[in-house]
């Protein structure tokens, strides 16, 4: 990687499935910050480019892409609910190619986010969970105004077999 980026975030489509499981797979295999395990988002290529498709036409979800140049390098959504009683609740996922890391990349894809959901309107509450461990994880969601509302105690276990904890966060919009 060399140290000029040149970055572009758009809105995921079909045709992105292939480039969205490489992504996924190698993330997984840099961190283990994530849920995901070596095999990333375990879907198929063609089940992946339908949920795509499906998502580019939801009114409450978003799938954003950045790339540098032609290489996929990070992803960043917000998940809405159809269920009456939650559909003002986005979840929040952002990851990154490890080589990306710390170059401002996860502010941007959360300012995406977070404008995204502000102009559709229907979300009261955004949220997401992060390893404690996380730091840097942590100060971004906190710099976008994200607050810690609880722990999930060993809400995530390690390859080592250790179990750590997870907090819940969230962002509120009135």
């Amino acid at each position: 990687m060399s140290s000029e980026v040149n970055l572009l975030i758009r809105q995921a489509k079909a045709s992105d499935a292939r480039d969205l499981l490489a992504l996924s797979q190698q993330v997984a295999s840099e961190t283990d910050y994530l849920i995901m395990d070596e095999y990333g988002m375990g879907l198929s290529e063609a089940l992946l480019a339908n949920q795509l498709e499906l998502l580019a036409n939801a009114n409450n979800q978003l799938l954003l892409l950045a790339f540098d140049g032609s290489n996929c390098i990070g992803a960043a959504s917000i998940k809405g609910n159809e269920e009456y009683r939650i559909e003002h609740i986005g979840e929040v996922g952002i990851f990154i190619l490890k080589d990306y890391w710390s170059l401002g990349i996860g502010s941007i894809l959360m300012e995406e986010l977070i404008d995204y959901a502000k102009a559709v309107g229907c979300f009261k509450r955004l949220e997401l969970t992060v390893q404690a461990r996380n730091i840097p994880a942590i100060h971004l969601y906190q710099k976008f105004g994200f607050v810690k509302e609880g722990t999930l105690k060993y809400g995530a276990k390690l390859s080592s077999g250790k179990l750590v904890d997870v907090y819940l966060y969230a962002k509120y919009f009135e």
